[in-house]
């Protein structure tokens, strides 16, 4: 292997036509490494929604067929690429999000890796007794794995580790100028989509499936426009298997017009600007991005209480319960009174800090290349 680039290998993403949080937050951290590493990756299926990204960067994509359709061979694909590419790579990189399945991170300690392992969710994905025992067994067995281990958050640290397990945070970073407030995108953003600066908005961005609790935002909507004298509307930015279900239930509460469903978009950060308001009634997080990208935004965030503490960077976070959106609608109405004048200034706050990804980027790349 060349001393001058490293390549690691890197799983944790699925074969997918959306655009998710750990493919924005992998592609960006090595958008962001000194030029000498190059992530390749391990991906299931044979399409992935980052793939031109990749490429971009110079890595490569190994697709291997989906486990829960072949695991045999899903197996014998892993252990060929592993031993293959051991000769031109030293790391693999798991960027776990459950704990369902553990043989190739044993396979890449076996075959003497540099195994780094980074934990981005807080509970399991399916509560039932077959998933938490499975859950507990992969635990205990990983806990004795001579491995890297790294983590977002406090929660996401309990959840994927056990108590006598050293782990190293890295933070959700972000491109501190890419989503600093700008007010000519915010009144360019307005206009392409018709609405007045008089116009209060409401924004979420993540996918549309159980998880984020989209079925949620509706009733959110509904609140607000109850009890506020101000004109309101609601951008959804994101895609996901839940996109009919939220559909459905905007025409139920006969909201077609107040709910703007933009679907994926490359450049998010823009929407940023024009919202006033960033919502996220998620069920379970590690730390959200979006909400990082939100506050350097200067937007203020009302957000679930399952969501770390940690996350709040800005001290503008409200959290709440996700049972009453009552409360959320109270909540958001005080909220949209409140001019945000000062919106510039929380970028300012957050450079150089641990949420820059110029900083946080270089870290992860040294622990990723140590050996």
């Amino acid at each position: 292997m060349s001393n001058s680039v490293k390549r690691v290998l890197v799983y944790g993403l699925v074969a997918s036509k959306t655009f998710g949080g750990i493919g924005s937050f992998l592609t960006e951290m090595n958008r962001h490494m000194s030029g000498n590493t190059i992530f390749d990756y391990v991906i299931e299926g044979s399409e992935c929604s980052i793939q031109d990204r990749v490429e971009a960067l110079g890595g490569k994509i190994y697709y291997i067929s989906y486990r829960v359709k072949s695991p045999i061979k899903n197996l014998q694909e892993n252990k060929r690429v592993l031993k293959e590419l051991r000769k031109t790579h030293d790391t693999v990189y798991f960027n776990l999000s459950t704990l369902g399945w553990i043989e190739p991170i044993k396979m890449a300690v076996k075959l003497g890796y540099h195994v780094v392992l980074h934990s981005h969710n807080s509970r399991l994905l399916v509560e039932d007794f077959k998933h938490r025992f499975v859950y507990k067994i992969n635990k205990a067995r990983l806990s004795r794995l001579k491995v890297t281990r790294l983590s977002c958050s406090k929660k996401a640290t309990d959840y994927m580790y056990s108590p006598d397990n050293s782990v190293e945070f890295i933070h959700n970073a972000v491109n501190i100028d890419t989503f600093r407030f700008n007010p000519v995108d915010r009144l360019q953003i307005r206009r392409e989509l018709n609405i007045s600066e008089n116009t209060k908005i409401i924004g979420f961005v993540g996918r549309l499936c159980d998880q984020k609790n989209v079925l949620f935002l509706p009733d959110i909507l509904a609140e607000v426009k109850a009890n506020s004298n101000e004109n309101v509307v609601m951008i959804v930015i994101g895609e996901g298997n839940q996109r009919k279900l939220l559909t459905d239930k905007i025409e139920q509460l006969n909201l077609q017009n107040d709910i703007l469903m933009l679907g994926d978009r490359a450049d998010v950060s823009r929407y940023y600007n024009a919202f006033d308001v960033f919502v996220l009634p998620s069920l379970y997080e590690g730390l959200p991005i979006v909400m990082v990208e939100a506050q350097v935004s200067g937007l203020p965030c009302v957000v679930s209480d399952v969501i770390t503490s940690e996350a709040n960077i800005s001290g503008n976070v409200t959290f709440l319960p996700i049972n009453d959106a009552s409360i959320w609608g109270e909540v958001i109405c005080e909220k949209l009174k409140n001019k945000n004048t000062n919106r510039e200034l929380m970028s300012e706050k957050l450079k150089d800090s641990d949420f820059d990804i110029d900083h946080e980027a270089l870290r992860l790349e040294s622990i990723l290349t140590a050996r």
